[in-house]
């Protein structure tokens, strides 16, 4: 069982963990995954959120106990799972394409950000070294990394806080829905593209195709028809405040709940993902203690 934790649910893990906090149902949860019984896999968001904790203890003390409870175990990048996606709806329309398999779960950095073209070291040297950004412990003069920037979850927030202002005053609403779909596929050009390229597709015929059946294509793409589907929930709530994390719980958890068994996160974003019936493939569950009863 494939079990993806947001980011303020390992926080809440680690505590119980390290005895900062006493939870029977997680310490329970603690146990199975060491046992074997649960796959806790990270994901380059989880490296990333980590990376952003300015004390150099927290850091540690979190990243130690990420890399233990998930084993060094990620989830293939949002890139190459965007090509697979894409490869599996084009097949149909085009024969030539070939879908080629994914690991959903691997090991490591590289398999996280869709690097693994670029191992150069022994498996035991990038291990140690993987360990090593995680939770801080110095091998081969490597401490756990640290990343301030910001930019991006800033211009997410924007683009969330003026969608429903932008649509408005260029747009009649009839037409939102349709917008929306060229946004997605906007938003995934450069992989989508390149699996066109790749597969020799011509750029007319490709973008008849597109054009023809774009509703099909992106609903045919689990991780997009998730971000489809928030982007919506956006358009139809006056009174949705961004926030600060909304870019990285899109990105992560937006997978999470397309391709994991259970998808554990804050009781908003389960209400905005759950909500109009969404077809997700993920249990989702807003209290950690809750997936003992799923042992």
């Amino acid at each position: 069982m494939i079990v993806y934790l947001d980011q303020n649910k390992w926080i809440e893990l680690a505590r119980v963990v390290n005895g900062k906090d006493s939870s029977p149902a997680v310490a329970t949860v603690a146990t199975a995954v060491i046992e074997g019984g649960l796959e806790l896999p990270l994901s380059a968001i989880h490296y990333m959120e980590t990376a952003r904790i300015s004390d150099l203890g927290r850091r540690q003390r979190l990243g130690k106990v990420m890399w233990t409870y998930s084993k060094g175990r990620t989830l293939l990048s949002q890139r190459d799972l965007i090509v697979h996606e894409a490869e599996t709806v084009l097949s149909k329309h085009f024969p030539q394409v070939q879908v080629h398999g994914i690991e959903l779960l691997g090991t490591g950095s590289r398999h996280a950000f869709g690097m693994e073209h670029m191992r150069q070291f022994p498996q035991g040297i990038e291990n140690a070294m993987d360990k090593a950004l995680v939770t801080g412990e110095l091998t081969f003069g490597i401490g756990p990394i640290h990343f301030l920037d910001k930019s991006h979850k800033q211009a997410f927030k924007k683009h969330l806080e003026g969608l429903r202002g932008v649509f408005a005053q260029n747009l009649p609403p009839e037409k939102w829905e349709e917008a929306l779909y060229v946004l997605n596929l906007a938003d995934i050009a450069e992989p989508f593209f390149s699996v066109l390229w790749k597969h020799q597709i011509m750029p007319d015929t490709g973008q008849q195709t597109i054009s023809n059946h774009l509703r099909s294509i992106i609903d045919g793409m689990p991780s997009r028809a998730v971000d489809l589907h928030l982007h919506k929930q956006v358009l139809r709530n006056r009174d949705y405040m961004p926030k600060d994390n909304d870019l990285e719980d899109w990105a992560g958890l937006g997978v999470a709940v397309a391709y994991c068994d259970i998808v554990v996160c804050e009781k908003g974003f389960r209400d905005l993902v759950l909500r109009d019936k969404s077809k997700i493939k993920a249990i989702v569950l807003d209290h950690l203690s809750d997936l003992a009863d799923y042992l």
